[in-house]
């Protein structure tokens, strides 16, 4: 499942992404969105963002700062929940979590 959003800084000030990514020390990238996640409140399940081979995040990498007003196209692969889940939470670090309806196709 690949969730797309946008960042977008509606502050006064630069935004750092690098809040953005997961405390893990293997991460190569400083500035990614591997500290996203999708929660499945009902099922009481979490999802973390899919890792390739070498353990990097399938998930936006090398964002750079974003100035006020600016904004950044974001992206995350996780796994697929069951069919039966009809609605997640994506969250991500420091920021308001967002519910999502999943559809099928």
């Amino acid at each position: 499942m690949t969730i797309e959003a946008t960042l977008h800084n509606d502050g006064s000030k630069p935004y750092d992404p690098v809040r953005l990514r997961s405390q893990e020390t293997s991460i190569k990238s400083k500035s990614d969105i591997s500290g996203a996640t999708l929660v499945d409140q009902q099922g009481k399940k979490r999802y973390l963002v899919l890792r390739d081979t070498d353990g990097q995040c399938l998930c936006t990498t090398s964002i750079s700062l974003t100035a006020p007003g600016d904004t950044r196209p974001l992206f995350a692969q996780f796994p697929a929940p069951p069919s039966s889940v009809v609605e997640v939470e994506f969250q991500l670090p420091t920021m308001t979590a967002v519910a999502l309806e999943l559809t099928e196709g």
